[in-house]
This record gives C-alpha cells, sequence and structure tokens, in this order.
C-alpha cells in the first residue's frame, strides 16, 4: 500500500515536472512555428504552382520541380557554392583553431586580441562585404596602394574582375568575418582540458607541438565538430557578401545557390521556381548536415 502511494506521487512529481518544462519551452516553440515551419510550409505551397511575382498562381505540382533538376544553372550554381563552403571551412577552421591557441594563455593584453579577433563576427555580411569592395577597388581600395607603395604589384589589381581572385578575395573575407566565432568555441574547449594533462606531457618530454597534436586536438574533437558543422550551413546558405562585392559577376561566375534563388525569385520574378530551387537546396544542406554529424559521432 505504501509502496503504490509513493509510486502515485514520484508519478505526480515527474507530471508536473514536465509540465513546468513545456511551459518553459512553449516560447522556442512558438518562435520555430512562426519563423521557420510557417515559412517553411509556404514555401512547400509555393513551389507547387507557377506564381509569378506579380500576378495570379497555378498549380502545376512538381514541375518546378523537374525543370530545376534539369536546369544546368541549378548544378553549377551547387557546385560553385560547394567548392566555395569547402574553401571557406578548411581555412576558417585552421585559423579559428590557430586564433584560439594565441589567446588562450591568460596573458597582459590577451583580452584586447580576444576582442579584436571577435570584433568581425558583430559586423553583418552586407556590411563586411561592402567595406572589403571599397578595400579591394582598382582605384581607391587600401589593399592596391599598400601593395604599390610596398613594391609588390606594378599596377592596381582589379581584385572584384576576375573570376579565380574574386572567388578568393571573398574567401578571405569570409575567414575574417566568421573566424572569430570558432575561435571562441576552440577556446571554451582548451579552457575545459585540465592543466595536470598538460603538465603531465610535459614531464614527459612533450615539446609545443607534440602537446597540441596528441592532447589538445584529440579532446577537441566535438569542437571541430561543431565548427565545421556550422561552418558548412552558414557557407552554403552564402549570398550577402556575393551580392555586396561581386553582384554574381563577372559574367555570373560568382553566383551561389542562394543568389540563384534569389535572381529566379525576385529578377525574374518566378516566384514559384525559385521556391523549389529554395527547397532542393535545403534537401541538400540536410542530407550534408546529417553526413556530418554521422561521421563525427562514428569517430567520437
Amino acid at each position: 500500500m505504501v509502496d503504490a502511494v509513493s509510486s502515485r506521487r514520484r508519478a505526480g512529481i515527474v507530471t508536473r515536472r514536465n509540465r513546468r518544462g513545456l511551459w518553459y519551452v512553449m516560447p522556442a516553440l512558438a518562435m520555430t512555428l512562426v519563423f521557420f515551419t510557417t515559412p517553411l510550409l509556404g514555401t512547400m505551397w509555393t513551389s507547387l504552382h507557377d506564381w509569378p511575382l506579380y500576378g495570379d498562381s497555378t498549380f502545376i505540382g512538381m514541375d518546378n520541380y523537374r525543370t530545376a533538376w534539369n536546369d544546368p544553372a541549378f548544378w553549377s550554381t551547387l557546385l560553385f557554392t560547394v567548392q566555395f563552403m569547402a574553401a571557406v571551412t578548411l581555412i576558417g577552421v585552421i585559423v579559428s583553431f590557430g586564433l584560439a591557441l594565441i589567446v588562450r594563455t591568460p596573458r597582459r593584453g590577451v583580452g584586447l586580441l580576444r576582442t579584436a579577433y571577435f570584433l568581425p563576427v558583430t559586423v553583418g555580411y552586407a556590411a563586411a562585404g561592402f567595406l572589403w569592395f571599397y578595400l579591394l577597388d582598382g582605384r581607391v581600395g587600401v589593399v592596391n596602394d599598400v601593395l604599390l607603395r610596398l613594391g609588390i604589384v606594378d599596377a592596381p589589381v582589379q581584385w572584384l574582375a576576375d573570376v579565380d581572385t574574386s572567388f578568393w578575395a571573398i574567401v578571405a573575407m569570409s575567414v575574417w568575418k566568421s573566424a572569430g566565432f570558432g575561435m571562441v568555441i576552440f577556446l571554451i574547449g582548451m579552457q575545459a582540458i585540465p592543466n595536470e594533462l598538460y603538465e603531465a606531457f610535459r614531464v614527459d618530454g612533450a615539446n609545443g607541438r607534440q602537446t597540441v597534436r596528441h592532447l589538445t586536438i584529440p579532446l577537441l574533437r566535438n569542437n571541430f565538430a561543431l565548427v565545421m558543422v556550422l561552418n558548412v550551413a552558414l557557407n552554403m546558405l552564402a549570398f550577402d557578401q556575393f551580392y555586396a562585392m561581386t553582384g554574381g559577376g563577372p559574367n555570373g561566375e560568382t553566383v551561389t545557390a542562394v543568389y540563384n534563388v534569389f535572381l529566379n525569385a525576385f529578377e525574374y520574378q518566378k516566384l514559384g521556381y525559385g521556391s523549389a530551387l529554395a527547397m532542393m537546396l535545403l534537401v541538400v544542406l540536410a542530407l550534408v548536415s546529417f553526413a556530418q554529424l554521422a561521421i563525427f559521432r562514428r569517430r567520437t
């Protein structure tokens, strides 16, 4: 009898806690419903229509998806986006980890360095793109002026007029913009490693490089996974920096997948087709993210 009463009491406590927890997560659920689920369902419905930006819509089923699947522009912009994502992710992870190594030890001035490295994160991609656009301008840009004064180049370089130089210029800007966030994630992981482990490595005669390779990096595996997943998701959706710096040029060579969605939906006024492109990009991004998580979970 006592055990039955005690069990009912525990069940009642668990139920009350679950209800209380549900109330705590209700604001997040409401925001997800309003700002993600509802627009997603609207985009899915729009993608099933021939929907001019200004005009009446016509239901056409999966025709937009079949058109997108056979559209060379979709695949070329997706390939370009993957190349950009891979370059920024690889370089960004290395730079972020290097910055974290520089500022991990408390010493005079390290707080200023941490702030300086993180400061670009607070700047929006559009603002950062316009800033770098003027820095790299062939006529008044500071970068060309410095290179000319140092004798590295003989004439101003049109950084954003050539597809190769514009690609790497935007990669550099994106790494500069996002590396500070990855630095913070790595720094948090480094500060969680007990100092006793570092002391044990020093006693065993390991130098700094060996300590980083055999101690720091293995213990930051989850941090590396998080930084890479975030970088992949962020850079697969790149748009602002390309819109601000190159406008998709030269000759449409720097049009990303999201830029292609923008062009079709708003420039070419094919809202239904643009929505179909957006849904296909969402599927690609979800598959890439799930694959990453599965790989890192298996390694862990």
